[in-house]
């Protein structure tokens, strides 16, 4: 089991930007068959066998969802998602399930067994089977490139400058590689003050000193670097995203998406006092929560509380919601 990468692929997927066809390329290597411009979930999969999955042109994933390639009774089939289909959030993908060119797992679909989908939209499950929202049209079986593979696959015809792949991966890696100093930069810069206040003469000063006085600048250093990184964390989004409007933003035709994606490149640094845990975790339930997301756009009344057990994740676009007084908000998606 060690040797089955996690969903991070061992985190070189945070290096290499979560979506795009880098992560097709290792997906590869590791024998998943994977066509072109898959849009991968930011979430990961953990592909026990991924010789058993087969992802064809174009497929679309959301976020934290499943895939599984044998049962209880360790019986193995093939999971196909042919080239056009879409796997929403929280899906739960069966073995043997192959889901057919213009078909849509809605979010919390779970799949039966060795069943095909016909192109349709399916939500949720009863009674052993997804619920059948809606039947598709007759054109839904053609494939068609999704906005994304025609932003990257004809970059010069999209209405923005879309940057390459390899800028992506350059932005995530210096991202990474700035979480991890600001992670250190307490310790650090607690040493340094005391360097100072010593003025390079630890041995005229007492034992207790020596480790009281650094020890206090670095308890003193972790709410200044909390207070630095929410600063870059509320400005980054501001600088990169701006207020966002309502509507629908395409890969192909709006930059919003680009934008969005260099922003969440930049949440390592919210994990600086270590262990991953992000510092929205320290905060739940209390006022400085809502105060951060009053930060970033939202509209939150009096006497709010929010996530008070956490969320995965926490609201996403802050700016188009509105929450009135007295409401409390915990373990939900807005």
């Amino acid at each position: 089991g060690r040797l089955i990468p996690d969903p991070h692929l061992c985190g070189v997927a945070k290096l290499l930007g979560r979506h795009y066809e880098a992560i097709s390329a290792l997906y590869r290597l590791l024998g998943v068959k994977v066509g072109r411009y898959v849009y991968w979930p930011g979430s990961g999969f953990n592909f026990t066998e991924p010789d058993l999955v087969e992802v064809g042109d174009y497929v679309v994933f959301g976020s934290r969802s499943l895939i599984l390639t044998s049962n209880a009774h360790h019986r193995r089939q093939v999971v196909t998602l042919e080239a056009g289909s879409n796997v929403s959030d929280r899906c739960v993908v069966l073995p043997g399930t192959r889901v057919k060119t213009g078909a849509v797992l809605g979010s919390g679909a779970l799949t039966k067994e060795g069943t095909t989908y016909e192109p349709g939209t399916y939500v949720g499950n009863r009674g052993n089977e997804c619920v059948q929202l809606k039947k598709a049209g007759v054109d839904a079986s053609e494939v068609k490139e999704t906005s994304y593979a025609r932003a990257f696959g004809r970059r010069r015809e999209a209405t923005y400058t879309v940057l390459p792949e390899w800028c992506h991966i350059v932005w995530s890696t210096a991202s990474i590689s700035w979480a991890c100093i600001v992670t250190k930069l307490p310790i650090v810069a607690g040493l340094m003050l005391a360097q100072l206040y010593f003025m390079d003469d630890w041995h005229s000063h007492s034992v207790a000193s020596a480790l009281l006085v650094p020890s206090a600048f670095m308890i003193l250093m972790y709410p200044a670097v909390l207070c630095l990184v929410l600063c870059m964390d509320i400005g980054s989004k501001w600088i990169l995203i701006g207020r966002r409007k309502p509507g629908s933003h395409s890969w192909d035709s709006s930059s919003y998406c680009q934008r969005w994606q260099l922003y969440l490149s930049l949440a390592p640094l919210r994990s600086f006092e270590g262990h991953g845990a992000d510092l929205l975790d320290m905060f739940r339930g209390s006022q400085y929560l809502v105060w951060y997301f009053r930060a970033l756009g939202a509209r939150i009344g009096k006497s709010v509380c929010l996530y008070p057990n956490g969320a995965d994740p926490m609201m996403t676009e802050p700016e188009l919601v509105t929450i009135q007084d007295g409401a409390c908000i915990d373990e939900a998606a807005l």
